[in-house]
């Protein structure tokens, strides 16, 4: 078996620590990064230590961090290195490297000198006969606990945490990867029965945001796509795809070499913290693990590496499957529900605007209803679909829709004839041509306010008027 010898060790990370150094000369924007990352302590080699404890300094100092600066910090703290010194790391850095993979390689490195000097320590302590064995055993355990875990607890002046009165002035607001339905870097959990089409649905959602086309009339924000598919048969995607057509979804699939790493494989599964910033879809999240899915800890803790995945800017949409004996939830312990950012149902319903699922035996003429349901942190929405064979999912036609718009004609010409008229002038007017209730027609009026026509209030006469909304095919107004 190959092994790195300890001089060719040191001299790799060396190597690294002057990538690192180079990226805080050259591009100061790095310089956070690295620091929120990293310790003095991580860098092996004296010199390079020296200089990366000055650039904390300066960068504690909120002060310039440059090839002038750094050297004059190092000449203050009465530190032997030269600028020369300072310039030749600057300017070995090679633009575009991955800073990421270099903090880790580094960290792996840093984790490699402790562990060998706290086995060097138990070695020496377990010679001690004056020390009890379990003593020894309980240090070494609690010291390769604390490495692990980076070591020690934060001080005060490392954490730069923001008051509410900086976060009301920072320019961040909620952004939608699909309009009003899916929330971007947050974390989307979609459930519904087998047999549904979630898949599809999930499928032609991941296409619309690869190719920054609206889906089912909602707008995208163009981003890469990434399936990772744990569960359906190749042939079986192929069919879909062909159907759906091309797009620029990237389909991880479990027949790829190597295939996707599961959430529970420790490390294999931060390979997605590698991917480029986008919406990545587990299909499913049940198959993404080898974890007992009924268990609150096991389940918190894959959502929370789901979690890391947000935060690293990925948006992320995990399918769940939902017991035979309720749609309307899902299988798996609450964890999966408690620490979503974001719950959606997907279920078919007798007819549009209807938010009970039907079990009924032939169901295919039904629409579906795609919308939150038990929990969001954000807007809730609704909305509902027909599946087509040949082109996937559209909006259901809603018979509602085309009442609203036959009393919108009434309205209109009423305007134009006579003005806006009271809600009761608007009832008697548009009764002939809707043949319903009046009590169904004020649920309609209700219904169109803003959409169809805009109501306004006459304090002076104690009354509502209503006014039509123009479209640019209605003419003159």
């Amino acid at each position: 078996m190959n092994r790195i010898q300890p001089d060719r060790f040191q001299s790799l990370s060396e190597e690294v620590e002057r990538v690192l150094l180079g990226a805080c000369l050259r591009f100061p924007e790095n310089v956070q990064v690295i620091l929120d990352r990293l310790d003095s302590e991580d860098f092996s080699s004296p010199r390079n230590r020296e200089i990366f404890s000055a650039i904390k300094t300066l960068y504690q100092r909120n002060a310039p961090i440059d090839l002038l600066s750094v050297p004059n910090e190092l000449k203050t703290q009465e530190k032997e290195i030269l600028p020369s010194e300072v310039v030749e790391i600057a300017d070995g850095f090679i633009n575009g490297l991955d800073l990421d993979y270099h903090i880790n390689r580094l960290k792996t490195y840093s984790k490699r000198r402790r562990l060998e000097a706290i086995l060097r320590n138990a070695l020496f302590k377990i010679k001690d006969s004056s020390l009890e064995y379990p003593e020894v055993e309980g240090n070494l355990l609690r010291e390769i606990a604390a490495m692990v875990n980076d070591g020690s607890v934060f001080k005060a002046d490392q954490l730069h945490l923001p008051t509410f009165s900086e976060i009301y002035d920072l320019n961040i607001k909620v952004e939608w990867t699909v309009d009003k339905l899916i929330p971007k870097n947050a974390v989307t959990v979609l459930h519904g029965k087998g047999g549904i089409r979630k898949t599809w649905l999930l499928m032609q959602l991941g296409s619309s945001v690869a190719d920054g086309k609206p889906f089912c009339g909602l707008s995208t924000i163009k981003e890469n796509v990434y399936y990772i598919d744990f569960e359906n048969p190749m042939a079986v995607m192929c069919d879909r795809v062909r159907a759906l057509g091309r797009s620029s979804v990237t389909l991880w699939h479990l027949s790829h070499n190597p295939p996707p790493p599961r959430l529970d494989n420790v490390p294999k599964w931060e390979t997605y913290k590698c991917l480029t910033p986008g919406l990545i879809i587990f299909d499913s999240l049940r198959a993404a693990h080898f974890l007992d899915e009924n268990s609150s800890k096991d389940m918190t803790t894959i959502m929370s590496r789901l979690k890391e995945l947000r935060e690293v800017g990925h948006t992320v949409i995990a399918l769940l499957h939902a017991p035979k004996a309720d749609e309307r939830t899902y299988k798996g312990s609450t964890a999966l529900i408690d620490q979503a950012d974001h719950a959606l149902g997907f279920e078919r319903v007798r007819q549009v605007g209807a938010d009970t699922a039907v079990d009924a035996e032939d169901e295919d003429g039904l629409p579906f209803r795609l919308g939150h349901i038990q929990k969001t942190r954000f807007t809730p929405f609704k909305m509902y679909l027909k599946f087509y064979l040949e082109k996937g999912f559209s909006l259901a036609p809603d018979p509602e829709q085309k009442i609203l718009e036959k009393m919108r004609q009434v309205l209109l010409k009423h305007y134009r004839d006579f003005g806006s008229p009271t809600q009761t002038k608007f009832v008697d007017i548009v009764k002939p041509e809707v043949n319903v209730s009046r009590e169904k027609i004020i649920d309609f009026i209700k219904k169109g306010d803003g959409a169809f026509w805009h109501p306004l209030n006459e304090k002076k006469f104690n009354r509502i008027i209503y006014t039509p909304v123009f479209y640019e095919d209605d003419g003159c107004r």
